[in-house]
């Protein structure tokens, strides 16, 4: 079975919200665990605030953020995050250094300790800027439990 996702959402702070409970309805459709969709909407929401803050420097925008969710094979979850914003270089994306004990700048982290794939696409069309995809292998629950 496949099951696809795609949506657009304002590039606004109040955005969060909605993108987070989206998600996590599309995600609570798939036969994971709790830890598993929790695990999934926080990398979601680290990409997507990363985005607000370093393609739109966390300023409101008449622009859209495009969202899209696949799963393949009910064994690999794709997210690919699609901007226009500011086009943001590879090599200054990285996580702040743990040792450095400070609120915020970890969403890099997370996303990479999470997730077992992070790419980081050139969109062929023009259309987007930026295009994160990211991607996990999820395990399955058993229909019923012991």
């Amino acid at each position: 079975m496949k099951m696809f996702f795609s949506k657009c959402f304002p590039i606004n702070p109040k955005s969060l919200k909605d993108i987070r409970n989206f998600t996590r309805i599309f995600f609570q459709q798939i036969n994971i665990s709790t830890d598993q969709i929790e695990d999934l909407v926080l990398v979601l929401m680290e990409a997507v605030s990363n985005v607000m803050k370093h393609a739109y420097g966390n300023k409101i925008s008449e622009e859209m953020l495009k969202i899209k969710i696949n799963l393949k094979d009910q064994k690999l979850i794709i997210i690919e995050i699609l901007d226009k914003g500011k086009f943001v270089k590879i090599e200054d994306i990285r996580s702040r250094n743990l040792s450095d004990i400070r609120a915020g700048g970890l969403g890099v982290f997370f996303i990479g300790e999470i997730m077992d794939k992070i790419e980081f696409m050139k969109n062929k069309d023009g259309e987007w800027n930026n295009h994160l995809v990211i991607s996990k292998k999820i395990i399955n629950r058993p229909l019923y439990p012991c």
